[in-house]
C-alpha cells in the first residue's frame, strides 16, 4: 500500500497538469474567432483601405492626358486649392448638406414611427412587416428608373393623377426647385424601409417588463416612449443616424440616372461632382480631392458615432 502522502502529492500533480492543459487549450481557442475574421479583414483591406490610401495619395498629383501617356505630376495641395476656390464645388457641398439636412430627419422619423406601429402584437403583423420591407428588395437603380417614369412631366402617373383631380401639373425632376425634393422622395422610399427594419429589431430588444412596470405606475404611452423607448433605443438611433448620413453623403445613383446634376446644378452632390470631374472632365486630381473631402466628413461622422455609443454617457 502506498503512503497517504504519496497519494496526495500525486493528486496535486495530476490536478496541476489538468489545469495547465485546460489553460493552454483555452488560450488556443481564443484565436479561433480571429481565424474566421481573416477573409472579411482581407476583403476590407484590399477593397476599402488600400483604395482609400491610394486615393489620398492620388489627390496630391495631376494626370497629364495631353501627352497620351497619362503621366503623373506632383501637385501638392494644388487640387485642394482649386476646389476650395471653385463655386461649382461649393454648390455641390451646399446641395449635399441640404440633402442630408432634410432627408435624415425624414427617414429616421418615419422609420421609427412605422417601426413602432409594426412592433405591436396584432394578427397578421408579419404580412404588414413584409409589405413595408418590399422597397429594400428593389435595386435603387431600378427604383430610380421607375420613379423617373412616374414623375415624368408629360406622361408620368403622378401628373396623371393630379390632372384627374384638376390640380396643376408639376415639373418635378425638370424643375430646379423641385428636382432635389424629388430625389429625396426616391431615396427615402427605399431608405425608410431599410432603417425601419433595424429600428424594429431594436424595439423588440427592449424588455417588456419595463413597459409593464410603467403601466402599473400609471405612465401614459407618451411617457413610456419618452422615458423607456428613447433611452433604450439611444445606441440603435445613434447607429442609424450616422450610418444614414454616411449613406446619403455617398448617394450617387438616382442623380446620375435621372438628372445628371441638373437642372442648373440643383441636384449636383459631392459624389456626382467627383464623378463628373474624373470621368467627364478627365481631371483625376480634382476628383480624388473631392473624394478626400467626403472622406473627411465621413471620418468626422464615425468619431461622432463612437462618441454617441459610449457606455459612460
Amino acid at each position: 500500500m502506498m503512503p497517504a502522502s504519496s497519494v496526495r502529492v500525486g493528486a496535486r500533480g495530476t490536478t496541476s497538469t489538468y489545469h495547465e492543459s485546460e489553460t493552454s487549450m483555452t488560450r488556443r481557442e481564443r484565436w479561433i474567432p480571429f481565424a474566421f475574421l481573416i477573409p472579411a479583414l482581407a476583403g476590407l483591406l484590399v477593397f476599402q483601405l488600400v483604395p482609400i490610401f491610394f486615393g489620398l495619395g492620388r489627390s496630391l498629383f495631376t494626370v497629364n492626358f495631353a501627352s497620351g501617356s497619362g503621366q503623373l505630376g506632383f501637385a501638392g495641395l494644388e487640387n485642394f486649392r482649386d476646389i476650395f476656390t471653385d463655386p461649382v464645388f461649393y454648390n455641390a457641398l451646399k446641395v449635399t448638406l441640404i440633402f442630408n439636412l432634410f432627408v435624415n430627419p425624414i427617414q429616421i422619423g418615419v422609420s421609427l414611427l412605422i417601426a413602432l406601429m409594426l412592433n405591436a402584437k396584432l394578427p397578421g403583423i408579419g404580412v404588414f412587416r413584409t409589405i413595408f420591407y418590399v422597397p429594400v428588395a428593389v435595386s435603387l437603380t431600378i427604383a430610380a428608373i421607375i420613379w423617373g417614369l412616374m414623375l415624368d412631366r408629360d406622361s408620368g402617373m403622378v401628373n396623371g393623377v393630379l390632372s384627374a383631380l384638376h390640380l396643376p401639373i408639376q415639373p418635378f425632376l425638370q424643375s430646379p426647385t423641385q428636382a432635389l425634393a424629388s430625389i429625396m422622395l426616391i431615396v427615402s422610399w427605399q431608405g425608410i424601409a431599410y432603417w425601419m427594419l433595424i429600428l424594429l429589431a431594436g424595439l423588440q430588444g427592449i424588455p417588456k417588463s419595463l413597459y409593464e412596470a410603467a403601466s402599473i405606475d400609471g405612465a401614459t404611452g407618451v411617457q413610456a416612449f419618452r422615458h423607456i423607448t428613447l433611452p433604450m433605443m439611444r445606441r440603435v438611433l445613434a447607429f442609424v443616424l450616422v450610418s444614414n448620413t454616411v449613406a446619403n453623403f455617398l448617394m450617387f445613383g438616382p442623380v446620375f440616372i435621372l438628372t445628371r446634376g441638373g437642372p442648373q446644378g440643383s441636384t449636383s452632390t459631392l459624389m456626382f461632382e467627383s464623378f463628373r470631374s474624373g470621368f467627364i472632365g478627365i481631371n483625376l486630381g480634382r476628383a480624388t480631392a473631392i473624394t478626400t473631402v467626403i472622406l473627411v466628413f465621413i471620418a468626422a461622422l464615425v468619431v461622432l458615432q463612437t462618441h454617441l455609443l459610449r457606455d459612460d454617457r
